[in-house]
């Protein structure tokens, strides 16, 4: 029998219907809101359907924060896993099917998943009855199970919500009787109606009280979750996430959950994240590109991992991943590589720079890192934290080693760079020899206690500002990054092969036969001193 809700509303002025559903004060705290508004759209009848979906959709989710979440044991989770088992079993026990084979056709689907991940994940000629599950089999068959069991429908009809790290331990449990469930439902298809007694064997399901701040480390998981407490979590989980990647989500999750006045992130929708995405177009006036590729892919990156296996599944859905806000294309009024009369100004300002008894480091940048940067393509972040120890000799030729020791590298990924014999000639070798093993363009020990920003990318931002205003270079133009552009243009005119084209400026070598080949840093010399020396005179 359906439950009966309270109708839609209309909007008389703009022909709208409208749900609305008055949050209970025990949780308004923890939501952050006193109600809770949707628009319907003009039909009626689609109204009235959503309307139902909508009551009953709010209702479990007010009912899961107010009993909490639950922490379970393993005693506590093989309970758990046998209250579905009756569950299930009883869903399907009057219309059973007539024939076994359809209950059959499930188990063999799982059997086969399972085999299947196996080669996927160990890749050996073990029999596969003996190869121990890999964590990739482990997720696929989750899924499944968490899909053929109808886990979220079971979870809301339990008014339980499991913490992120029970889920796994419940599903343990839960596999067995799923197995179990489906062996029964296979002999009631048979006619076989004679007395279950597996449900005997199950310990008594006593749902835990939702955790306390007087029950010690479980009491995090009941309390209210944020999202900046989710992203501390999602941080946790993912150590292997780049500094310079944190430090462009933190604060799109700061400015969203200040929007959102601290919402539960369990009540988080596609629409209050499509209000969120225009209050920052038309009020904070931040541009649809760094929204989509900022803003947005923080969200969709950590609700997306909350929604998933590894993140505990404390989310049923990522509400960010349909908000997709339509941007223009930009329109590129110029090209993004330096002109021969710009190349001329930046390169001869920095040749032109003296020493700097007070802030040496600062004329070092200055003189040294756009002609690198002309000669290697390379970001300049990457050569600003370059160290003495990362220019060495190898074969007769010098190479720069580019590292995630030294500082931030995109993909986190260690490459190498090349001198141009043009740079040898100027005297680079010899400037890093004077300077030692460490930083040569920043002294680390100036940095200050609180900064927030690395030396290296400090000299960067300086350093684009100074050669802007030294060379009176184009607004439009990124100095920073146009030499990649030039550097890529120069090698295409020196009609160097493409492969090693990206090789020399560090791009991604597409193709996987292409994977395999690896130049000596010799033969690639050879090609970049193709590249006519840049004249300054």
């Amino acid at each position: 029998m359906q439950m009966a809700y309270p109708s839609p509303k209309l909007n008389r002025t703009s022909g709208r219907w409208r749900f609305r559903k008055v949050v209970p004060a025990a949780i308004r705290s923890r939501l952050g809101k006193t109600e809770i508004v949707r628009w319907l759209g003009t039909d009626r009848d689609e109204a009235r359907r959503r309307n139902a979906e909508l009551h009953a959709e709010w209702e479990a989710r007010f009912a899961a924060l107010a009993s909490g979440i639950t922490v379970l044991s393993r005693k506590q989770a093989l309970a758990l896993a046998g209250r579905w088992y009756g569950w299930f079993v009883a869903r399907h026990d009057d219309d059973a099917g007539t024939t076994p084979e359809g209950w059959q056709l499930s188990l063999e689907a799982l059997q086969a998943l399972e085999d299947t991940g196996s080669l996927l994940d160990e890749r050996d000629i073990s029999p596969l009855d003996e190869r121990p599950r890999g964590p990739k089999t482990t997720q696929r068959v989750h899924a499944f199970l968490h899909d053929r069991g109808h886990l979220a429908q079971f979870f809301l009809d339990e008014g339980v919500t499991l913490a992120p790290a029970s889920l796994p331990l419940f599903m343990e449990a839960m596999e067995d009787q799923f197995y179990a469930a489906h062996q029964r439902l296979m002999q009631l298809a048979r006619g076989d109606y004679s007395p279950d007694e597996r449900p005997a064997r199950f310990p008594v399901w006593e749902p835990a009280a939702p955790a306390s701040k007087a029950s010690g480390a479980a009491a995090a998981s009941g309390e209210k979750l944020t999202l900046p407490v989710l992203f501390e979590r999602w941080k946790a989980a993912h150590p292997e996430i780049s500094p310079g990647t944190l430090k462009v989500y933190a604060p799109s999750i700061r400015a969203c959950d200040a929007f959102l006045s601290g919402m539960d992130v369990r009540f988080i929708t596609e629409d209050d994240l499509w209000r969120w995405v225009k209050h920052r177009l038309e009020v904070e006036g931040v541009s649809g590109k760094t929204i989509r590729d900022n803003s947005l892919t923080a969200l969709k990156s950590v609700l997306g991992w909350a929604a998933s296996y590894e993140g505990g599944r404390v989310l049923t859905s990522n509400a960010a991943a349909a908000v997709k806000p339509k941007t223009p294309k930009r329109v590129r009024e110029r090209q993004p590589n330096f002109r021969a009369d710009e190349i001329k100004a930046v390169l001869g300002a920095a040749l032109a720079v003296p020493d700097d008894p007070k802030n040496p480091t600062q004329a070092f940048t200055r003189r040294w890192v756009p002609w690198l940067c002309a000669y290697t393509g390379a970001r300049v972040r990457e050569m600003t934290q370059l160290r003495g120890v990362d220019v060495r000799q190898e074969g007769g030729v010098w190479v720069l080693d580019i590292t995630p020791e030294a500082g931030t590298v995109k993909s986190g990924q260690a490459r190498r760079a090349f001198l141009h014999e043009h740079l040898v000639a100027l005297g680079f070798p010899d400037f890093v020899a004077s300077r030692g093993p460490g930083p040569l363009f920043y002294d680390p020990e100036r940095r200050q206690a609180d900064a927030k920003t690395s030396q290296a990318e400090t000299r960067a931002l300086h350093l684009a500002k100074w050669v802007r205003d030294t060379a009176k270079l184009d607004p439009r133009l990124q100095p920073n990054h146009a030499w990649r552009h030039t550097l890529k243009t120069r090698l295409t005119e020196a009609k160097v092969e493409p492969s090693i084209r990206d090789i020399l400026v560090g791009h991604t070598v597409k193709g996987v036969a292409r994977s395999y080949e690896h130049v000596s840093p010799a033969v690639l010399v050879a090609e970049l001193n193709k590249v006519p020396r840049y004249e300054v005179d």
